[in-house]
């Protein structure tokens, strides 16, 4: 698992995104567990992706977006971002 870095740690963007992604896995009833699964990640890592802690790749942040049935794209606009 990566380390936290002072330069991302908690970023405003991360927040944003962290905050989409545990907004839409409710509503599509999954557990941030289910998701891990689906996602081929870590549920420690989703968990640190949802409280703003990790700074995802671009692929990382697709494999989510297409375990939650979203293109990339959509999941940013969801984040705001």
């Amino acid at each position: 698992m990566p380390s936290l870095s002072k330069h991302h740690h908690r970023d405003p963007r991360l927040l944003a995104l962290g905050q989409a992604i545990r907004e839409i896995r409710s509503a599509q009833g999954l557990s941030q567990e289910e998701l891990a699964l689906l996602t081929g990640l870590d549920r420690s890592y989703m968990g640190g992706v949802e409280r703003g802690d990790n700074n995802v790749t671009l692929l990382k942040a697709h494999q989510i977006a297409q375990a939650l049935g979203l293109t990339l794209s959509e999941l940013m606009a969801n984040a705001q971002l």
